[in-house]
């Protein structure tokens, strides 16, 4: 919901600004106003990129959890013996 959010205010900021310049006229009180909208923005830009940081940080571990589990059961089921070579590659 807040990348929405943040997608949507991002969106209309650039159009307004776009209209103002097709117009011709100043673009200086925009900027101040999209300073402004900024400021909210990147709070909200913030706060959504720490959450999606912590929620890929645990799925980097549970996702290596994950193969070291599934090393543990392919080195159960096949050991450590040496490879037997192919009588056909010699």
């Amino acid at each position: 919901m807040i990348r929405d959010n943040y997608a949507h205010v991002r969106f209309s900021a650039s159009v307004r600004c776009d209209r103002l310049r097709a117009s011709g006229k100043p673009v200086r009180g925009a900027v101040a106003r999209m300073t402004t909208l900024s400021l909210e923005e990147t709070a909200r830009q913030n706060a959504y990129l720490k959450l999606r940081n912590a929620q890929l940080e645990s799925d980097l571990r549970d996702v290596s959890a994950e193969a070291e589990r599934l090393r543990q059961i392919v080195e159960r089921l096949y050991g450590r013996a040496p490879r037997i070579p192919d009588s056909q590659s010699s």
